[in-house]
């Protein structure tokens, strides 16, 4: 990234982040973020919870591999403290509660296929609507 472009409003086809999308989905959400001049932040684990709850971001997605049930509850914990809203793909609310006994259980059967949660974390309740209807979920 240039300085000239960390001045301009953000311009994700510019900074080569739309190629081409593998998900119509994707290309929704990526076009209305570009549109509302939004920046993309990549993170992983709790860590993009923490981001919404912190005011770094108004947002955080995870919706083609989800996170493993481990990593949820510390980041979900956060952002209930912080009033953020987390939604499932289905606009269910999530909980930090794990079954801990599943987890051990999933990993035993197969450590290569542990269950996994999509999710949306905003700062307010309509701007995480809003992301599952472009997500069109």
């Amino acid at each position: 990234m240039t300085q000239e472009n960390i001045k301009k409003p953000f311009q994700l086809r510019k900074l080569g982040f739309v190629s081409p999308v593998k998900h119509k989905r994707q290309g929704r959400l990526l076009e209305a973020i570009e549109k509302g001049e939004g920046r993309i932040n990549l993170s992983w684990g709790s860590n993009l919870l923490v981001q919404v709850a912190a005011g770094y971001a108004d947002m955080a997605i995870e919706f083609m591999k989800g996170f493993v049930a481990y990593d949820m509850p510390a980041g979900v914990y956060i952002a209930d403290k912080a009033r953020l809203t987390v939604l499932d793909l289905d606009g269910s609310p999530l909980s930090g509660q794990i079954d801990v006994d599943a987890v051990f259980d999933a990993f035993e059967n197969d450590s290569k296929k542990l269950p996994r949660q999509a999710f949306v974390a905003a700062k307010n309740p309509e701007l995480a609507r809003e992301v599952l209807r472009l997500l069109d979920v």
